[in-house]
């Protein structure tokens, strides 16, 4: 994958870490927002679920 030049859009590379923190802090509230509305749909949320849940959400979002 290539990645856009912010020199090409006339950023400055602090003005391209705004943008990125930006993004990445919507897309985080997004992943949170979704995890709660599931939460708020399950019937029982034991410790068990909830700990498949973390593992899967560290396995896929988490680093490492």
């Amino acid at each position: 994958m290539t990645l856009p030049n912010p020199a090409d859009y006339g950023l400055t590379p602090e003005q391209a870490d705004a943008c990125i923190d930006q993004v990445l802090d919507q897309r985080a509230e997004a992943i949170v927002d979704g995890i709660m509305e599931s939460f708020a749909r399950m019937p029982v949320m034991t410790p068990r679920v909830a700990l498949a849940l973390a593992r899967r959400l560290q396995r896929r979002y988490g680093s490492e």
